[in-house]
């Protein structure tokens, strides 16, 4: 198997049908070969369209010509996916590829993988899983004939992270140098991210306009535990922050590196009848999270900063300024 990692997923055996023409002359070869497979026979858990099972099955098509140069490579799974790359065999590397996932999927290659996404529902938890299960597979075999995508072009109705989901999403991620730029855009947020190539030390920015989530449930974390080298320095800014009753307003937050874990150097948070300016300290062990936060608090209306938060207080037109200091667990 070429990814082991698929052995997790995918189950069963393929009856499949192969036709092959071979031309040789003085000069060299060219061929024309097809793969036909029907799929009733196997069954596959990786998300949706790749989900198979013995109700829902979806023909494979492959088409591939080539000469001893280069091999055109031509696939589709069902209706929603198909694949086309260029592959010199010298390199024996895709010089450009391209896999589409939607409805009516259609080609367009460039240079270099591209991917472009487009469903009624995008499970990224799911997805995330999967593709780091494979990508982990692929490092550790060093067979890796498409590399990573330069392009990522992602609209779907509904984006599911965890119990949250976040609806009419454009996503567009593009790759340069082994840098990343994303930009999201949905009804409940508009946001553009950079991920350098040494992000763990250069760490990454995020220049968010707004978030609007009305319900909002933590994210899970499955079990995973903390891993402080992983974590990177970051700077965070949103224009407009609601994330459930909580009105946050202008959000600013940056954050360096430490042996400990992560310092937390600029805390700000201001809407229309409070200021919050503080630092802190994120410490990581094996299983949990240590913080620390220290600050001041000024509100030119404390009760109602306290009742866009869930918190019926009674007080009324109060001023307040005070400094606090938190620390949990």
């Amino acid at each position: 198997n070429y990814f082991q990692a698929l052995e997790q997923y995918v189950d069963g055996h393929a009856d499949i049908e192969v036709e092959i023409d071979l031309l040789v002359s003085k000069s060299g070869f060219e061929y024309a070969a097809i793969l036909h497979s029907p799929m009733t026979t196997l069954t596959s858990k990786m998300p949706p369209p790749f989900f198979l099972d013995e109700k829902i099955s979806k023909p494979l098509w492959l088409n591939i010509t080539g000469n001893k140069t280069a091999s055109i490579i031509d696939l589709t799974l069902g209706a929603e996916v198909a694949f086309s790359g260029v592959l010199p065999h010298a390199e024996a590397k895709f010089s450009r590829a391209h896999l589409a996932i939607a409805e009516d999927p259609s080609i367009n290659l460039g240079g270099g993988f591209s991917v472009s996404v487009d469903i009624d529902e995008l499970n990224l938890r799911d997805w995330y899983q999967t593709l780091s299960t494979l990508r982990n597979d692929v490092h550790q075999t060093g067979r890796d004939i498409l590399g990573t995508p330069q392009r990522v072009f992602i609209n779907t109705k509904k984006m599911l992270i965890d119990d949250n989901a976040i609806d009419n999403v454009h996503f567009i991620a593009k790759q340069r140098h082994d840098n990343w730029s994303l930009d999201l855009s949905a009804k409940q947020l508009k946001t553009q991210i950079f991920i350098p190539n040494d992000y763990l030390n250069r760490g990454i920015e995020i220049d968010t306009d707004f978030l609007r989530m009305d319900n909002f449930s933590r994210l899970k974390t499955h079990g995973s535990q903390w891993q402080m080298q992983n974590i990177p320095p970051f700077r965070f800014s949103c224009a407009q922050c609601q994330l459930g009753r909580f009105d946050l307003g202008e959000v600013n937050v940056e954050a360096s590196k430490n042996p400990l874990g992560l310092v937390l150097e600029r805390i700000e948070m201001e809407n229309a009848n409070g200021k919050l300016i503080a630092d802190g300290l994120w410490q990581f062990n094996r299983s949990t999270v240590n913080t620390a936060i220290s600050g001041t608090l000024m509100s030119s209306d404390f009760g109602l900063l306290l009742k866009q938060m869930g918190l019926n207080s009674g007080i009324k037109d109060s001023r307040a300024n005070f400094e606090f200091v938190l620390n949990w667990p």
